[in-house]
């Protein structure tokens, strides 16, 4: 086994997101805010931890799973092999940035909608693909310069560094991470990795 230490620079915006078990819950049924335009939605979808931003490492392997599709193997891809070989260790990347003070009972006035600010409130029209309806969306978002780190351990029987490190390049350039990926959100560069046998 081996492991793969990666370090990442996002060039495009991150959008936060997170499922949160209350939408499954009785309190779902009492909202704030009008249908389709919650200004509170954002609060309750991002990570955090004193005030430092993250994500969980199920975002890492979700996006390079993805991004392993790019990686041709015979008539295929080496995406299963990816699955079955590669794992994330730890539960959370932190992120180069924090969650502004007083956000809590921030009312839309007040908060930072600058998306040349470190975080922001990203604000947008949404189409809602089933009903086509239209919603405002409210998500904490980061501008571009957004850092973190994570490791990948993989079975060098199954993968080597050179496709590894295909994968994760591919996986910044073509998918991204978290929220409007199929906007072109959340991409990043690889600034560096460092392969070592895993202990």
């Amino acid at each position: 086994m081996k492991t793969a230490n990666v370090k990442i620079r996002g060039v495009k915006p991150f959008l936060f997101h997170k499922f949160n078990i209350e939408t499954l819950t009785s309190s779902s049924l009492i909202k704030e805010g009008t249908t389709g335009n919650n200004f509170n939605e954002w609060k309750g979808t991002f990570f955090y931890e004193g005030t430092q931003l993250y994500m969980p490492t199920s975002y890492i392997f979700a996006t390079h799973k993805n991004g392993s599709l790019n990686t041709k193997v015979g008539r295929g891809t080496i995406q299963k092999t990816f699955i079955s070989g590669v794992t994330v260790l730890g539960e959370k990347c932190y992120f180069n940035r924090n969650i502004f003070d007083g956000w809590e009972t921030m009312e839309i006035k007040d908060v930072p909608k600058d998306s040349s600010l470190p975080v922001y409130v990203d604000i947008r029209m949404v189409v809602n693909p089933n009903t086509k309806g239209k919603n405002v969306r409210y998500r904490l978002a980061m501008s571009p310069g957004w850092e973190t780190d994570f490791t990948l351990e993989f079975d060098d029987t199954l993968l080597s560094n050179a496709q590894i490190k295909k994968i994760c390049i591919d996986s910044g350039k073509l998918q991204g991470i978290a929220d409007a990926r199929t906007l072109g959100y959340g991409r990043f560069q690889v600034t560096d990795i460092e392969f070592s046998e895993s202990s």
